[in-house]
């Protein structure tokens, strides 16, 4: 992916990853501004990594869009009136607003996904909630 790159000097140059924060460690160049989704790992290699001149960008719906669609399709089969789309908001933050706590969590799994909150829907699971579940607690 580099050598393409260097290959054209002229070119708007963006990388964006639905993975894990190791593949841009990997792939990273000086000209690159890496964007991903809302993975809590991504988000923490970015807030890390800004001090060295990282410059990201995360943006995404998260998994509870999945608790949205379900409470629609309920009140679907409720009988009662549901909207014909539904538009969330993203989780988005770029650098340099990247806050521990809020953005990302720095005590929590690379994989847990941040963004799954959508108060105007109902839908409002903080990190804590998410990640603080066990077996016997679901």
């Amino acid at each position: 992916m580099g050598s393409n790159l260097a290959s054209c000097p002229g070119c708007l140059r963006f990388l964006l990853f639905g993975c894990e924060h190791g593949e841009v460690r990997d792939n990273q160049t000086s000209e690159a501004k890496p964007g991903g989704e809302t993975e809590n790992g991504f988000r923490k290699f970015c807030a890390t990594k800004s001090a060295e001149g990282l410059k990201c960008t995360s943006a995404g719906t998260g998994p509870a869009q999945v608790a949205v669609a379900i409470k629609t399709a309920i009140t679907a089969l409720e009988g009662q009136v549901v909207p014909q789309s539904v538009k969330l908001p993203l989780a988005i933050v770029s650098d340099p607003d990247f806050k521990a706590g809020e953005d990302y969590f720095p005590d929590q799994s690379d994989n847990f996904f941040v963004g799954n909150s959508f108060p105007t829907c109902g839908i409002n699971f903080t990190a804590q909630e998410i990640m603080g579940q066990t077996q016997e607690n679901q």
